[in-house]
């Protein structure tokens, strides 16, 4: 299998209340195209801030972000847009869906900027995210869970080669939310994707080929916390 990221010594601190507090410590890891990887931990434990550094939209005060064979964390912003327009795609926990735009227009914006339409697989998602009554109302007039599926659509209309998704059934029912998990991994499957997803849920996470536990600013194997675990 071909390597897609591959992260290494990655370090990042925010400063609160006028001092350092280290977030992610020494961090490295690697991903292969077509894998699929969830991401565990505690609240406020750094998952998002990963998932920010790892998509260009952060940048790390030490350390390296290889994507594809090419240096995220040395990239310029003009670099970085154009990594996040075509390749990386992001599935926000408050959906991020532009206001003024139609689902329709909502769903096909990444694609359409992408410059990767296929409109047979925009119906087909569609679909599936049982959207298709939806299409002309703007997300204004949506439920929560009915904007969080457009921004699941929206992230995967490309067919990008890496998408983060952060919490991306957290506004789901147990339906929406096997639906959303199986269109990922079919994407995952189809067009060669990889897929990081930040979760909370047991399910979610089992239904991916790997789970890492984000503890103290490093990731860990879940099977290795397990058996430290057992071993106490």
């Amino acid at each position: 299998m071909n390597l897609l990221l591959r992260i290494k010594g990655l370090n990042k601190a925010y400063q609160v209340n006028g001092r350092s507090q280290a977030v992610l410590s020494n961090l490295g890891f690697e991903l292969h195209k077509g894998s699929s990887l969830s991401i565990k931990g505690d609240s406020g434990c750094g998952k998002s801030t990963l998932l920010h550094l790892i998509g260009g939209l952060d940048k790390p005060d030490t350390g390296e972000i290889w994507f594809d064979g090419e240096p995220v964390h040395k990239m310029d912003e003009l670099s970085l847009s154009r990594l996040r327009r075509s390749k990386v795609s992001y599935i926000f926990q408050d959906y991020q869906l532009i206001p003024t735009l139609s689902v329709r227009d909502n769903i096909c914006f990444q694609a359409v900027l992408a410059q990767n339409q296929d409109p047979d697989f925009i119906e087909d998602i569609v679909r599936k995210l049982d959207l298709k009554d939806c299409l002309s109302k703007l997300p204004t007039q949506l439920s929560g869970g009915q904007q969080q599926r457009v921004a699941i659509a929206r992230a995967i209309a490309h067919k990008p080669q890496l998408i983060l998704a952060d919490e991306p059934t957290g506004n789901l029912d147990s339906r929406n939310s096997n639906t959303a998990i199986e269109l990922l991994l079919s994407v995952v499957e189809v067009a060669g994707s990889t897929l990081i997803m930040v979760t909370h849920s047991d399910e979610m996470a089992n239904a991916l080929e790997r789970t890492m536990i984000l503890e103290s600013g490093r990731l860990n194997d879940s099977r290795e916390v397990s058996a430290l675990m057992n071993n106490v």
